[in-house]
């Protein structure tokens, strides 16, 4: 997808390119996102934003967190799933608090159940990812 093009994002891209379903152009819907059917739940997508509103952004119909490089950070699947990529003790962190290895998506990311993950402590684990798709980036 040349909107992300950035190398980091392909495991991720390559993932949502599979499940993604082309909007029917003669029928577009509220439940269409970047030209694809949408695969997450509004509420979803706006839990997800409400992370990082300045870094939001969409991939084959699924809301995304990219950084100003276009390196994906987070993303949100379904009515539950968020994902983050995490690296070193946040990590470690997140997967000890209920978090899963997501490695459909590439092998720094970990996924939570969104509405059992304490508010405060996903905007953390949130700031984390971002760091670490900064580093990566530049």
């Amino acid at each position: 997808m040349e909107k992300f093009p950035h190398p980091a994002n392909a495991a991720l891209l390559a993932f949502l390119e599979r499940q993604a379903v082309p909007s029917d152009s003669r029928n577009k819907s509220n439940y269409d996102l970047d030209e694809f059917e949408l695969h997450t739940h509004p509420d979803l997508c706006e839990h997800l934003y409400s992370l990082n509103p300045w870094c939001k952004g969409a991939a084959y119909g699924v809301p995304v967190l990219a950084t100003d490089r276009g390196v994906l950070f987070a993303m949100a699947r379904g009515t539950s799933t968020l994902a983050l990529r995490l690296a070193g003790t946040d990590r470690a962190a997140a997967i000890e608090s209920g978090g899963r290895d997501f490695t459909e998506a590439g092998p720094d990311w970990v996924a939570f159940e969104a509405w059992r993950v304490d508010g405060a402590a996903l905007k953390d684990l949130a700031q984390a990812a971002l760091a670490v798709a900064v580093s990566i980036g530049s």
